[in-house]
């Protein structure tokens, strides 16, 4: 959700850009892919923030009157919630893997699928 409104605007952006122009030069086509660079980047920090510790991060404005700047800014903050099934299949709950034994839960990972609703990860020997 969060990346695809970006990809759509820039995607319509570039529509209306190249549509408006009489010829669409290496000018316009550098401004825009100068935007979408400066978007992305923005975006990975706003991804990096929203869904930080295993939690679903946000900032919420509110009118404030009686602030000078008529804003209030309010954090919420919500543990996200892993679906007891994939918990088990990962090793979640036998905890971190012995010493000098780092692919332990790799090697479960990777033959575990997690479905998210619009789009299945699943590890490579899955």
């Amino acid at each position: 959700k969060d990346i695809q409104s970006l990809q759509d605007k820039f995607e319509n952006l570039g529509l209306q850009k190249s549509l408006k122009a009489t010829e669409f030069s290496f000018d316009v086509a550098n401004k825009l892919a100068e935007d979408v660079l400066v978007s992305w980047w923005n975006l990975a920090d706003h991804l990096v923030f929203r869904y930080s510790d295993g939690y679903i991060n946000e900032v919420v404005e509110h009118v404030d009157r009686s602030s000078l700047s008529g804003k209030k800014l309010e954090f919420k903050s919500a543990p996200t919630r892993y679906p007891a099934e994939w918990l088990s299949r990962v090793g979640y709950n036998e905890g971190p893997p012995p010493l000098g034994k780092s692919s332990w839960n790799a090697e479960r990972c990777s033959k575990t699928t997690l479905n998210t609703g619009r789009l299945q990860l699943r590890g490579e020997d899955a």
